[in-house]
């Protein structure tokens, strides 16, 4: 059985409808303009464009989140930093733990309609223990 903590972030109302409009193993990153500017103070600045591998934040799969046809810019996906995997640091995505989202990614084709439940309004001051670790066992098995 399987199970685990994602870390997901602030945007997880804006999902709804969403599905999986295309896939990527080792997924180059394109970050949005808000992300590099945010970052840009608080320390190394942020590429432009960086290429699948070892080193992307996007980890070792990406599953991308479509609305309407359109991507909504958020994605499931893999992390290079292991250790922020429960936090609440990202701009939308859900985090997983790379072998996790390859396990998730084998078993999730394009087109797959995505339901994200979380904490709610308790994001942030509240672990998925109380719902989201629930969805994970139903995903990944184990009781």
């Amino acid at each position: 059985p399987r199970s685990g903590i994602v870390a997901a972030g602030e945007a997880l109302g804006s999902w709804a409808g969403a599905k999986s409009g295309r896939t990527a193993e080792l997924p180059h990153w394109t970050p949005p303009a808000e992300i590099r500017s945010r970052a840009s103070p608080k320390g190394p600045s942020i590429p432009a464009f960086q290429e699948g591998g070892e080193d992307n934040p996007l980890g070792a799969r990406a599953m991308y989140l479509y609305k309407g046809g359109r991507d909504t810019i958020f994605r499931i996906h893999g992390t290079n930093q292991p250790w922020t995997i429960g936090l609440n640091m990202s701009s939308g995505c859900i985090r997983m733990m790379n072998n996790d989202v390859i396990h998730l990614y084998s078993r999730v084709p394009v087109g797959t309609k995505v339901i994200v439940i979380g904490p709610g309004n308790k994001q942030g001051s509240v672990a998925f223990q109380d719902r989201g670790i629930d969805v994970l066992r139903t995903i990944f098995g184990g009781g």
